[in-house]
């Protein structure tokens, strides 16, 4: 038979069509010569059948109703083990959603998997940005990539309407080949053009398909409009698609700068980009064709050490890797592999009680089936046949668990949409039911079925049919018939014993981190935050204007105690500095060690009652022109100086040629905070002491382009004053300025 024909027959009605004209044609045999004459009919309508090639399709159609059947006939069996694998896939489902957005989600660009990161490397740090002259060097130097791209994540002052108060939105410094590396094409207007790429190029944008919708209505006429930036007028370009939220799986920005726009941005008198020791730049590249990933990270290398050749002070040390977007996350953020690692590995346990409970239901069940299968092999069906239609059954039971599953998911990546980071902008966690999700939970129900429907069906088929059928239906039971059923059962207690204890002892680990005190005060505060940067503010010019903040905050009725920080503890947006304790023996290969760090006032330990256990507070007389002193936390002394007295020791920043500090110990604000997170925490005395530090790195994505303390701490020995008071202080002196 020609596949022509084939095809035709795997149409139900033609197959039906030849079915009735065969039975039509025997039954004029048999009214001729009789059907004892002809012989076995059945077996020449199988020959027959045979020939059309889809027989297999309809013994699959067979299997599937006659299962549809066999569950319909016991629909407590069903529901029972349908609702244990909604269950334990829709746990499965939800925890893989919430990995799929912290590891796995990859990137939404074209052909994500080609798309590599490009970094730098330290003894001291594996993962580390690229600085801009070193992008450019790469770039120009390379013949492994098609293309590289830089970018940077900042946050700016937008104000779409010019009437209306500036608002801080997350923003991505660009090159201007990141859309045509990324393979993202603008859903509206176009990408950067190369001549708008340079520093005296106009300024120019690009908005997120987010922000487009909520500031423009999705309108065209947002193409060609302005759109203030820290101050300065841009020229919105191009919508990025609704499908690219950004190259980070946290930030979605609403807005795309060119790089060269930064210096304008910053209001810095020196062009940041040229500063070969600023290395803050994510580069990502696409490779050559033809060119495998060994090759490029050996081209890498070359460059990466005449770089160093060329430019010891800045590129000491310091090598170039490529990597994928998954190593880049597990490198920047271990302890959330090891979070999902834990949870996926409980809910995995949850999986297996789950598919244990059915197999237990299905050997129950297969006993009470024994006579019906008996007797099936008793006229011929083999043991295969027998399997494959038990089998057929699990498969649907699995599948209905699996779509039920689903709404199980979709409520647990609810509750889960509700975490959040507190920042300003808020970060997004991307927990959301799409098509990955989807196919996890049909992965989920197939290994389903095979866990639990297997040794049923086959143990089932293994029936003894002549002591089955003399027992009336009951079967044989015995020790080897429960053996089985009882393992199932021990190993369901035990699995289930391993989650509840996993489970208790998570939650008393989260609800001790909950009841463990700050030791700092946390009752009677509130917060102000600003950005002066952003009205392009001189270094007079914003200390100017913090001093009047702050003594006309501090004469506001109720309020105890001001405050000025950088960073406040325990909040996402925290500072890294990079230090060189004095007489701490590093291990080999590395120079400097990196811990939180915060510039505050003389102030900010009184006002956050923070007490210091040996030296002394930070005082007014500690300027910028005195001896730089700093004040560390407890962790950092003993994991530096152990057993040694801290006081008066020296701690270089940078590097070991960085600027020197003399130190005095205490029990800081950020103890508790970096003694969860990190575990050693510096605080110094005015950024003017830091002024010849390196740039420093922002957990949270803060922009600090001001050089001086952003965040206010206010206090008061009744009652917290008004935040509008407060608001209405701040706006009296610049009504411009943006503050959250």
């Amino acid at each position: 038979m020609t596949i022509r024909n084939r095809i035709k027959y795997l149409w139900p009605e033609r197959r039906r069509r030849e079915e009735r004209e065969m039975r039509e044609e025997l039954g004029s045999l048999i009214a001729i010569a009789g059907s004892r004459d002809l012989g076995n009919l059945t077996l020449a309508m199988e020959n027959v059948r045979a020939t059309w090639g889809w027989t297999w399709l309809d013994s699959i159609f067979v299997d599937i109703r006659y299962s549809l059947r066999a569950l319909g006939r016991q629909p407590a069996f069903a529901a029972v083990a349908v609702l244990s694998l909604a269950l334990a896939i829709g746990a499965n489902s939800a925890i893989f959603s919430f990995a799929d957005a912290l590891l796995l989600r990859p990137l939404p660009v074209k052909n994500p998997a080609a798309l590599f990161d490009v970094g730098s490397t330290t003894p001291d740090n594996s993962l580390e940005g690229m600085s801009f002259p070193d992008y450019r060097d790469l770039r120009d130097k390379s013949r492994s990539f098609s293309g590289l791209a830089a970018y940077r994540l900042t946050t700016l002052a937008a104000a779409a309407n010019p009437a209306a108060p500036a608002q801080i939105r997350f923003a991505s410094l660009v090159s201007g080949n990141f859309f045509a590396v990324a393979g993202v094409t603008p859903s509206a207007g176009r990408a950067f053009l190369p001549d708008e790429a340079t520093p005296s190029a106009q300024p120019v944008t690009m908005v997120s398909y987010d922000f487009w919708q909520q500031n423009y209505a999705g309108g065209r006429s947002a193409i060609g409009s302005r759109l203030r930036l820290n101050g300065i007028v841009f020229t919105i370009v191009g919508v990025a698609p609704a499908s690219f939220t950004g190259l980070d799986r946290f930030v979605r920005p609403s807005i795309f700068v060119p790089l060269w726009m930064a210096q304008r941005l910053d209001g810095e008198p020196a062009d940041p980009l040229e500063d070969r020791g600023r290395h803050d730049l994510v580069v990502k590249g696409r490779l050559s064709a033809g060119v495998s990933r060994e090759s490029a990270q050996a081209e890498l290398a070359i460059i990466g050490a005449a770089l160093e050749r060329e430019y010891v002070k800045t590129n000491r040390n310091r090598r170039m890797a490529i990597r994928t977007e998954l190593q880049r996350r597990i490198r920047q953020t271990p302890q959330l592999l090891a979070l999902v690692k834990m949870l996926m590995g409980l809910v995995a346990l949850i999986l297996i009680i789950a598919c244990s409970n059915v197999a237990n239901l299905l050997l129950a069940r297969s006993r009470a089936r024994s006579r019906e299968i008996a007797i099936r092999l008793s006229i011929g069906a083999g043991r295969r046949r027998v399997v494959r239609q038990l089998m057929t059954e699990s498969l649907i039971v699995a599948m209905a668990g699996g779509a039920a599953g689903l709404f199980v998911a979709y409520g647990g990546i609810l509750l889960l949409q509700t975490l959040s980071v507190p920042s300003d902008p808020p970060n997004v966690l991307g927990v959301q039911l799409d098509w990955r999700v989807v196919r996890f939970s049909l992965l989920a129900a197939l290994g389903s079925c095979l866990f639990f429907g297997l040794a049923p069906a086959w143990q089932t088929a293994r029936t003894d049919f002549v002591s089955a059928l003399k027992a009336g239906g009951e079967g044989t039971s015995g020790k080897g018939r429960t053996f089985g059923r009882d393992v199932l059962v021990a190993g369901q207690i035990a699995l289930a014993m391993v989650v509840l204890i996993a489970a208790g002892m998570f939650l008393a680990g989260f609800r001790n981190m909950l009841a463990m005190p700050p030791e700092f005060r946390t009752d009677h505060l509130i917060t102000l935050d600003t950005a002066p940067a952003v009205l392009h503010y001189s270094p007079e010019q914003t200390k100017a204007f913090y001093r009047r903040l702050v003594d006309r905050v501090r004469t506001m009725p109720g309020v105890a105690g001001v405050a000025m920080t950088e960073a406040l503890p325990l909040s996402p947006a925290q500072t890294v500095v990079t230090v060189v304790p004095e007489g701490y023996q590093f291990p080999k290969g590395r120079e400097t060690e990196v811990a939180f760090g915060a510039a505050v006032d003389a102030g900010y330990f009184s006002a956050l009652n923070v007490e210091i256990k040996r030296g002394r507070a930070f005082t007014d007389h500690d300027r910028a022109q005195s001896r730089r002193v700093a004040i560390v936390n407890q962790q950092f002394a003993k994991t530096f100086w152990p057993d040694q007295d801290p006081i008066g020791k020296r701690i270089r920043l940078g590097s070991a040629d960085g600027p020197a500090a003399a130190t005095e110990r205490s029990e800081s604000v950020g103890t508790e905070c970096c003694e969860r997170c990190a575990g050693r925490s510096v605080c110094f005395k005015r950024l003017a002491d830091r002024a010849n530090c390196p740039p420093e790195s922002s957990a949270g994505g803060r922009d600090e382009r001001c050089g001086i303390m952003d965040d206010r701490s206010m206090r008061t020995p009744d009652k917290d004053p008004s935040s509008h008071t407060a608001r209405n202080e701040f706006a009296e002196m610049s009504s411009l300025t943006p503050c959250s």
